[in-house]
């Protein structure tokens, strides 16, 4: 691939470490003082800023009560991934940078509430200084220096390296990349004065940045983050909502826009492969992972792939965390479509429906073709209400749209006939209509034979209950004719007892009779009376 067959043990970083530690990165602060009115020089001053999730956390928590530090994703994302062990967490942030100076002050929102900005607002001023700020540095091919391995560093070293080519993608997407560096945008935003690229198929290029990156400068305070990340192109967001400055349009037609993911290898496993027909490879995080992809080099072996399966699946579990969110979303806006439909503004539910559709688009890999469906199917139906030709073929389309996405949805069918009716055709009318009267005979067949099947099912589990039930009732009774018997056995076999003489109610005490006087007493004969 071009990369020479016996690289240097050790890569020769010097220059690069000799820079960092001239071009320190500037102090950010978050009290210093800033100007209460931002005249046209002030607003110069305004430039954005990635910092790490830990300084962030930092200085976020350094503030006075009540004060919030704005703030963002590289992807102009609201919301911060979860706190994990990944350092590639990187967050964007807006400073006060006045010129000739090292000192940053971080823009909070006392700030914004006394210039009267919003952070979306400031942040767009902060780009458009950037912009200005990186033409009138070096010309675009002098902004790379490239190294013999293929990777590239950037050139800037004034401390916004990091935030040019986050948030400017296209300065790392249109690097003249030497014979060699092929593959995928790889890159390490090792510090606010080095950014680090190198194609994803080039493992010497990837050694070297994760070498320098994670070996050498990890043992400084000028770290961002080790985390390799890939520059990828996404779907644009839906036209008609409001406009991230940070979501860079990524091709002429404007449907693409440029997006960051965490890199990992796609032929990575769990622990270390062997990879002999891999076409990406590992950005080593130690000293360990960059001596292995050396020696296999020099020795002309299969280069190892490193993964990090916990980060993997941190990584996918934020996924199904943001499209479950989003899912949700999807199904709140329908609900309120549904309410402003029934209170007949369908105006209004259209707007809900339209809204529902463009989070649903946004769910990477959604497979609920059915919610989709009823959307567009509902659009249509508002769309007729409003009435007019061309609601009509705005509804028309819903409908095509959603029986493309379920087939075997009759009232798309149906929404479909009714648009072309309104719009004069009435043979195509009639055609829809019959297969949306097909579709519904089918489905009304289906379910009732479901209910049949339900209703067998029903049958079959009562007769087992009734036949449980008797089978219980008649063990009980002959229990209870065991017993009964039993204790007339008991009853029957017990000795008779003679009646007791003696007082009480009811008691006779019989008393057989005495010879008058003592002498009739054994004992006490002859002791005559009393006199």
């Amino acid at each position: 691939r071009g990369a020479p067959a016996r690289p240097p043990r050790c890569f020769d970083s010097t220059v690069i470490m000799a820079d960092l530690a001239t071009n320190a990165p500037p102090e950010s602060l978050s009290g210093h003082e800033v100007p209460e009115t931002l005249s046209d020089e002030a607003k110069l001053q305004i430039l954005p800023q990635v910092w790490s999730r830990a300084k962030f956390e930092q200085v976020r928590a350094a503030l006075p009560a009540g004060v919030m530090l704005p703030h963002c994703t590289v992807n102009g994302d609201d919301d911060l991934p979860p706190a994990s062990a990944l350092d590639g967490a990187l967050v964007v942030v807006v400073v006060w940078a006045p010129t000739g100076t090292k000192i940053q002050t971080a823009v909070v929102s006392f700030h914004l509430q006394t210039w009267s900005m919003t952070f979306i607002e400031c942040l767009r001023l902060g780009m458009t200084n950037l912009r200005a700020k990186t033409k009138e540095g070096p010309a675009a091919a002098g902004r790379w220096e490239n190294h013999p391995s293929g990777c590239g560093r950037s050139v800037w070293s004034d401390g916004f390296d990091a935030a040019r080519c986050a948030l400017l993608p296209s300065l790392v997407a249109q690097r003249p990349r030497p014979e060699g560096d092929a593959g995928g945008v790889v890159v390490l935003f090792a510090a606010p004065q080095c950014v680090l690229t190198a194609g994803s198929s080039n493992p010497l290029g990837l050694c070297w940045a994760g070498d320098v990156a994670n070996c050498q400068i990890a043992q400084t305070p000028d770290l961002l983050s080790g985390t390799p990340y890939r520059l990828v192109k996404a779907p644009a967001p839906a036209p008609g909502g409001p406009k991230h400055p940070l979501r860079v349009a990524a091709n002429k037609a404007g449907d693409k826009i440029w997006k960051w993911v965490p890199y990992f290898s796609k032929q990575g496993g769990t622990g270390v492969t062997a990879a002999a027909s891999s076409q990406e490879y590992s950005v080593p995080r130690d000293r360990e992972q960059a001596d292995a992809i050396l020696n296999a080099i020099e020795n002309k072996q299969p280069v190892p792939i490193f993964t990090d399966p916990a980060a993997q699946k941190l990584l996918d579990e934020q996924a199904a965390a943001v499209a479950a969110a989003k899912k949700e979303r999807v199904l709140s806006l329908k609900a309120d479509g549904n309410a402003k439909f029934k209170e007949g503004d369908c105006q209004q539910a259209l707007k809900y429906y339209g809204a529902a559709l463009q989070t649903w688009s946004s769910v990477s890999n959604n497979d609920d073709k059915e919610t989709a469906s009823v959307l567009h199917a509902n659009s249509a139906m508002c769309l007729l209400q409003l009435g007019g030709q061309e609601n009509a073929a705005l509804a028309l389309k819903a409908a095509l749209e959603s029986s493309k996405l379920v087939p075997t949805y009759a009232k798309a069918y149906h929404r479909a006939a009714a648009a072309l009716e309104a719009l004069g055709e009435a043979e195509a009318a009639a055609e829809s209509r019959k297969q949306g009267e097909a579709l519904m005979a089918e489905e009304k067949a289906k379910k009732d034979a479901a209910r049949a099947v339900l209703a067998e099912k029903r049958a079959v589990r009562d007769a087992k209950k009734k036949a449980k039930e008797e089978k219980d009732a008649a063990a009980k009774a002959k229990r209870d004719e065991a017993a009964a018997k039993a204790k007339a056995k008991a009853e029957s076999s017990a000795p008779a007892v003679p009646p007791v003489s003696g007082g009480g109610s009811g008691t006779t005490i019989k008393i057989d009779s005495m010879p008058t006087g003592m002498g009739g007493v054994p004992g006490l004969s002859g002791m005559g009376g009393m006199g």
